[in-house]
């Protein structure tokens, strides 16, 4: 029997036309972000409700026996693109959780389990960044199942196409540079700024932006403050000059597909693009919340931080991996430093005091002093509940 193929790559439209793929999805110009809403799961399950042609991903993917992904390599991981595509696959799993390997994940829709090739193309990767990216593409492997994951790197597209020429990949088939924009002149840094920045594309309820919220109750009443919000595909107007002015940069955003959530990847590249050749001294720290319980499923996405931070110039100074986050909302009353809060608030407050500091505070992992198998007999309850009021049974 035929082995169903699927390509997920960023190359130029059209870069695997006549390729020996079944199915191919690359980039239209349409695609809009993962907005974290759970609809996919609770009222149209396997069917995104953004409306722009990318809606059926997750179907794509059940219908696969073998998936390839061809990506830029940014930070360590997909890029944005990439990242955006696998975002949206998420109504692929099911929303229950199992213990995998001693770690939580989610349950599979589907019994068949996807052999998956992963091939990174840059010219200018460090060591650092090809671990990482090995890290990310074991770390999705698991979480979608799949039979082996097979990671490589190629220096540029030419080198891709040759890879994939014995599936039929046309070698002069290449994608057009990538246009730099000028760097902006940026506004002079003020001293003692810090710019608390949630990375969460939901617009209102986000545990990240409670994260932040409850960091400023351990910071200083002194402490100059500048709070944004990295919610879209790119970057507001006049974000860019107000991170200039700070000196230190926080950064909260959940755990998407075990990296950084792909409107956020946007973002960042965008500051790169303008801050890396402009000798810009910053301390950087990251607080990521993961669905999942164990805090330590974010550390391949701390690792991204810390390669986006050699990019630019800065200096990553850290941050605090918190699992669990899926709790946030029904314990958003409950002060950190108490109950299920008691180790995160004890984390968050020696975090905010090395922020004030400048200081490094490392990588540090916690979760919520509450069992597992309780969170995630309440975490499944809560699917089926919110399923059951759209007439649907998980």
């Amino acid at each position: 029997m035929k082995e169903n193929r699927l390509l997920i790559h960023d190359l130029q439209p059209g870069f695997a036309q006549n390729g020996n793929f079944d199915e191919i999805v690359e980039d239209i110009g349409t695609i809009k972000n993962c907005i974290g809403c759970f609809t996919c799961w609770i009222k149209t399950p396997m069917e995104c409700v953004l409306k722009d042609s990318y809606e059926h991903l997750a179907e794509k993917l059940a219908a696969c026996d073998e998936l390839t992904i061809v990506s830029k390599c940014t930070y360590g991981g997909p890029s944005a693109y990439v990242k955006n595509v696998l975002d949206r696959s998420i109504p692929y799993l099911h929303p229950d959780f199992v213990i995998k390997n001693g770690e939580m994940h989610h349950k599979q829709r589907f019994p068949q389990h996807i052999a998956m090739k992963v091939i990174f193309y840059g010219d200018s990767l460090s060591e650092t960044e090809k671990e990482t990216a090995e890290e990310w593409s074991e770390a999705m492997a698991v979480n979608f199942d799949a039979a082996a994951v097979e990671t490589t790197f190629c220096r540029d597209v030419m080198e891709v196409c040759q890879m994939l020429s014995e599936q039929g990949i046309p070698q002069d088939t290449i994608c057009d540079e990538e246009q730099k924009k000028a760097c902006l002149p940026l506004n002079r840094q003020e001293e003692g700024t810090m710019a608390l920045i949630s990375g969460s594309p939901k617009k209102k309820y986000s545990t990240s932006g409670q994260m932040l919220e409850e960091l400023k109750s351990f910071l200083s009443k002194d402490q100059s403050v500048t709070e944004l919000r990295f919610s879209d595909n790119g970057l507001a107007e006049n974000y860019l000059q107000t991170l200039a002015k700070a000196e230190t940069f926080v950064i909260s955003f959940p755990l998407y597909v075990d990296s950084i959530p792909s409107h956020l990847l946007r973002c960042l590249t965008e500051i790169e693009t303008d801050f890396a050749e402009q000798s810009c001294t910053k301390s950087v720290y990251a607080i990521i919340n993961c669905g999942f319980y164990e805090g330590e499923q974010a550390k391949t996405a701390m690792k991204m931080v810390e390669n986006w931070c050699v990019r630019c110039g800065f200096t990553f100074r850290g941050g605090l991996g918190v699992g669990a986050g899926g709790m946030w909302h029904s314990i958003k009353d409950v002060p950190p430093g108490h109950g299920p809060k008691k180790d995160y608030g004890k984390h968050l407050s020696e975090l905010a005091e090395k922020m004030e500091q400048q200081e490094d505070y490392g990588c540090v992992f916690t979760t919520v002093n509450f069992p597992r198998f309780a969170y995630k007999m309440a975490g499944e309850s809560g699917w089926k509940q919110a399923a059951k009021k759209n007439g649907i049974t998980l």
